[in-house]
């Protein structure tokens, strides 16, 4: 896309801002010398997000469709996705390494590193194993990762879904352009129906909640409109694709009698227990899924909960010894396979839907969407006027003999009374949601808006960069405009998780 006067969102930004604060958008999304926001430079290791398991997913899709669609099983071709899987694995490590935080010598980032890279590795396997299959006896992919954009509040005429975003922008169009990527689009074979997948990890996918809040969920009615343009047949229904990850907790200290050791990702994909081999009364290593975990008396009903006996430790699966692991196998791979698909889909992956089309939701946010993003607009604007105000005002004040010429940089011009005004009056802070409910803390919270030590250029500081836009047009946008695409690592716009 080449530049124009389209506004260019996504429900990112549009999420950021109700599920969090006007402000913690408009620093992401809106701020710096650029206009495209800030992100936190990672100073620890990264915990995966989605954008891992999507690259798993949309290639073993892709492969399968390669192969042969209804024919494909991933057990029949495991080198193949081997490689996919893998090369997620590689590509978090390369993150790691562009970082500088491997190969520090420091004990506790490599144990998490390793276990986060597990953990990518047996979702990919877990989902491959089970809801894959279900997918290719049920379903025929139309699409997988396409990116959509369309224009909401058009004002050059067109209805909304008609015309590309070129059209749009060759008559002068300002319109609100919303870009979405769906992760798999597919047609039902009983019946030919377009149908939404979306896939999620979450720290606890089978709960009540995760389930619940799908129906009303602005991914779909943002991303549906644009993939029904594109495919010119309406999306009569939604899948989501839940993986559990497990939570994220600290583990009970035994000195201090307390949950106060090191965190741990409680997975099952990630550790297991095993009593070692002691023969002949126990000839090869007993594994065992969980410690404790509950059952039903056949003869009572009552649920009861049980534990393992003595002699079981806890193991990390990649620094498992597993007797009759094929060559070529990683442990991960050879675990995963012998928990099965049986296991799997009661503990790890869970198919929800089909959800109806929010036809109803999707009528009503064309309308609010396009109307909050005009209020982005005019709001933007104020900050600009004062942005020039300030810069006139420093820019007079300078004695007459600075024949210079120089500039007054952006971070001068920034932090300015009448910017700050504007900054506080249209894009206030939810102090409210600095902390969220699982204890994650705002990443603008400290220095920027408790204006601490650095608040006043965050990029300077060297805390924050620039951000990098995850869907291609917002690309093609910045390098129309002349400005520079961030390459650093940490820069990504990522995937978001359930937020669990």
């Amino acid at each position: 896309m080449t530049d124009s006067t389209l506004w260019l969102t996504n429900r990112s930004a549009y999420q950021r801002e109700h599920n969090q604060c006007d402000h913690a958008r408009f620093l992401e999304y809106h701020s710096g010398p650029y206009g495209y926001g800030i992100r936190l430079k990672a100073e620890s290791v990264y915990l995966p997000t989605g954008i891992f398991f999507h690259k798993i997913l949309e290639g073993v899709v892709k492969l399968a469709i390669e192969i042969g669609w209804k024919d494909f099983e991933a057990s029949k071709y495991r080198a193949d996705t081997r490689v996919i899987i893998n090369g997620a694995v590689d590509r978090y490590y390369r993150l790691l390494d562009a970082r500088g935080l491997r190969n520090m010598d420091l004990v506790e980032q490599e144990y998490t590193i390793a276990e986060q890279a597990t953990l990518i590795e047996g979702l990919g396997w877990a989902w491959s194993m089970t809801l894959l299959p279900y997918l290719i006896k049920y379903f025929t992919p139309l699409s997988v990762e396409v990116e959509d954009v369309v224009v909401l509040g058009c004002s050059c005429g067109l209805p909304t879904g008609v015309g590309e975003p070129e059209d749009h922008a060759t008559r002068g169009c300002n319109g609100i352009a919303w870009c979405s990527k769906a992760d798999l689009i597919t047609a039902r074979d009983a019946d030919g129906a377009a149908g939404w997948h979306e896939y999620k990890t979450g720290a606890e996918v089978f709960r009540k909640t995760f389930s619940e809040r799908w129906d009303t969920n602005v991914q779909f009615a943002s991303g549906i409109l644009g993939a029904e343009r594109r495919l010119q047949r309406e999306i009569t229904h939604i899948y989501v694709h839940g993986l559990q990850k497990g939570s994220r907790k600290s583990q009970y200290d035994d000195d201090k009698k307390d949950y106060s050791g090191p965190r741990r990702q409680n997975s099952i994909l990630c550790y297991a227990y095993c009593k070692p081999a002691d023969p002949p009364v126990l000839p090869l290593d007993d594994w065992r899924v969980k410690y404790q975990w509950y059952e039903n008396d056949p003869h009572t009903g009552k649920r009861h909960m049980r534990r393992l006996g003595k002699g079981y430790e806890k193991v990390p699966i990649w620094e498992a010894e597993f007797f009759g692991r094929p060559g070529g196998w990683s442990n991960v791979e050879y675990w995963t396979a012998w928990l099965g698909p049986i296991r799997m889909n009661e503990e790890v992956c869970l198919l929800l839907g089909p959800y109806e089309r929010p036809t109803q939701m999707l009528e009503e946010f064309v309308v609010e969407a396009a109307a909050e993003e005009r209020r982005w607009q005019d709001r933007l604007w104020a900050v600009h006027d004062a942005r020039t105000q300030a810069y006139d005002r420093l820019m007079a004040a300078r004695p007459v003999f600075d024949e210079s010429g120089s500039r007054i940089s952006f971070e001068v011009v920034e932090v300015q009374p009448e910017v700050q005004k504007a900054l506080r009056e249209n894009f206030p802070k939810n102090w409210e949601g600095c902390r969220s409910y699982y204890g994650d803390v705002c990443e603008f919270l400290d220095p920027i808006c408790l204006k601490r030590v650095g608040w006043d250029d965050p990029l300077g500081s060297l805390k924050y960069i620039h951000r990098r836009p995850h869907h291609q047009p917002e690309i093609d946008q910045m390098i129309a405009r002349g400005l520079p695409v961030p390459t650093d690592p940490d820069a990504e716009e990522g995937i978001d998780d359930d937020g669990e």
